[in-house]
């Protein structure tokens, strides 16, 4: 489905905070609501904000600016695939990458030092 894909994307490139599923089979408008975003013109979001594609109603969806606090979860097709944390932004606490078969293949500690978009384009 459309928007799996756009979602995935985003999450590798610039991980945000999951909303709990904005792609829903059950939603019968999901593509033409993602069409009708795509038409319009993408929100550019001010640090430490990103841009996000949400659920909004039963069925629709809506595109905007959030910042990325609280924890992140990732899963793809029924594993756990990523575990993170932010904090008003930057990235926090104990970060980890797991296969597809729930194994943990990299993990990273932002707990010491907060890493803020700022510092990784230095």
């Amino acid at each position: 489905m459309k928007v799996n894909k756009f979602k995935a994307a985003l999450f590798i490139a610039a991980p945000v905070i999951a909303s709990g599923g904005c792609a829903r089979s059950d939603a019968p408008k999901v593509d033409e609501d993602y069409a009708a975003l795509e038409r319009e013109e993408r929100p550019v979001c001010a640090p430490p904000s990103v841009p996000e594609l949400r659920a909004w109603g039963k069925t629709g969806m809506s595109s905007g600016c959030y910042i990325q606090h609280g924890r992140f979860l990732v899963a793809e097709g029924g594993t756990i695939r990523f575990i993170s944390e932010y904090d008003r932004g930057s990235r926090a606490g104990h970060w980890k990458w797991f296969d597809s078969s729930g194994r943990v293949y990299k993990e990273k500690d932002y707990s010491i030092e907060h890493d803020t978009p700022e510092k990784e384009a230095q």
